[in-house]
């Protein structure tokens, strides 16, 4: 099993099942979107250049997706928490997935790379 497919095996329901759904999400919207292991994280590629990953927060260890290039974003559910460069949305896997919005997060997202 690759380090990857361990990351979502190893996670306890529901929390597998949402980030496998997020990653199913995102790797939809766009054939040249990829996801790898790195920095012992789902980490998605766009064209070669890293777009965004999983994390915890350190103290709640809540879910969320972080966006490399989220300084450069300006969506509302986005937020930067002190961070210079990344910003994160946060997801919580007790309740459904705002599909639309992460859609738009991740379309805006995509966009910096053309």
């Amino acid at each position: 099993m690759s380090p990857l497919d361990a990351f979502f095996d190893e996670k306890p329901e529901p929390l597998k099942g949402c980030m496998l759904a997020l990653k199913d999400i995102i790797l939809a919207m766009d054939d040249r979107v990829v996801i790898g292991w790195k920095y012992n994280t789902g980490f998605f590629s766009f064209m070669d250049r890293m777009m965004c990953y999983f994390g915890h927060h350190a103290v709640t260890g809540q879910l969320y997706i972080g966006f490399t290039e989220g300084h450069k974003m300006h969506h509302t559910a986005l937020m930067s928490e002190g961070r210079k460069r990344v910003k994160v949305y946060y997801i919580n896997p007790e309740e459904d997935i705002r599909k639309i919005e992460l859609e738009e997060i991740v379309k805006e997202a995509i966009s910096m790379y053309h």
